[in-house]
């Protein structure tokens, strides 16, 4: 691990480009010393399949007289070469892999820069600023790589695990899950009238809420989106605790939430799900009431099975592709 009397520390001056290229430098783990033609050179991929990839990562292409890019870069594109050479995947799905992992690191990647950048920036001449900064990049960003990596690795893990306790049942492949889609009601107008810290620390308690009654039941957070959670599950059972258990754990001091949960075909794609039971599960949590769990008829019919849950069914609705959406009000029997 680099230390305080590290050669990017000793040639430090003050100098605002100066910290920025050496900090460039440490986090890419080195300088940007070739072109793009160079990277070509050494990576042995073509112009037309590199530059896909490149702006998968939501980056444009260079000027091809630009040093732009670092031994790093040349390795990643070997890699994406190794992949359609061992395990026989093609441009189209590295292509869409990339875009995907983009997606996912993106915005993580930016919340994590603004916790040491955004600070620096505002003093930028003090030496103390500076040192913070090269601080991140030297010792917590590596720190920060170890720990997303281990993540993935558990969450790979407790990929395979659900996928083989279905199999286990007897079914080869699950041929549907169960989708939740989760929201605090009235946020739009409260977010208008609310202060950023007192919106921030809602999102905060919300997305705590979300996590801890999904994990807790074994099933999936498949995106975050503001103050909406979309989670799936395997069984209808395990979906229906993890909206009544987030229901019964939100403070009643919070704004309430909605909750609508649909069970069917869902196309998996990318870690991402699609199609018309993710749509019902949406519209659900839109006609859903502040404080109540609404489910649609496949989860009804699954969950009547089970005494310990209770269903009321609700008047149809119209809602947005749904002339006569039916619910059924969801609570637990104890």
């Amino acid at each position: 691990m680099t230390t305080n009397s590290s050669p990017l520390r000793a040639a430090f001056t003050g100098n605002l480009q100066e910290i920025a290229d050496t900090v460039d430098a440490v986090i890419l783990g080195g300088p940007r010393k070739y072109t793009a033609e160079e990277v070509l050179l050494h990576s042995g991929i073509d112009r037309d399949r590199a530059e896909r990839i490149w702006r998968a990562m939501g980056f444009a292409t260079p000027p091809d007289a630009e040093r732009a890019f670092t031994d790093d870069d040349v390795e990643a594109l070997r890699r994406a070469g190794r992949w359609r050479d061992i395990a026989g995947v093609d441009d189209e799905a590295i292509v869409a892999i990339t875009r995907a992992i983009t997606q996912a690191v993106s915005p993580l990647a930016t919340w994590e820069a603004q916790l040491a950048v955004d600070n620096f920036l505002e003093e930028v001449t003090t030496s103390s600023s500076a040192s913070a900064l090269l601080t991140f990049s030297e010792q917590i960003l590596p720190l920060l790589e170890r720990t997303h990596a281990y993540m993935w690795r558990r969450q790979v893990a407790a990929y395979i695990d659900r996928r083989i306790a279905v199999a286990q049942e007897g079914r080869v492949r699950p041929s549907g899950a169960a989708v939740g889609f989760a929201d605090i009601a009235g946020y739009t107008a409260l977010s208008r009238g609310a202060d950023e810290r007192e919106i921030r620390r809602l999102l905060d308690a919300f997305e705590s809420a979300a996590t801890n009654a999904v994990g807790e039941n074994s099933g999936r957070i498949v995106k975050m989106i503001g103050d909406a959670v979309l989670f799936t599950a395997e069984r209808p059972t395990t979906a229906a605790d993890i909206a009544l258990d987030l229901l019964a754990g939100w403070p009643g001091s919070e704004p309430p939430l909605r909750i609508g949960v649909a069970s069917g075909p869902v196309v998996d794609r990318l870690g991402d799900v699609f199609g018309s039971t993710v749509n019902i599960a949406s519209r659900l949590t839109s006609v859903s009431p502040p404080g109540e769990v609404r489910v649609d008829g496949n989860m009804a019919q699954d969950l009547l099975a089970h005494d310990c849950y209770r269903l009321e069914q609700q008047p149809p609705v119209a809602v947005r592709g749904y002339d006569r959406l039916i619910s059924w009000r969801l609570h637990r029997t104890h």
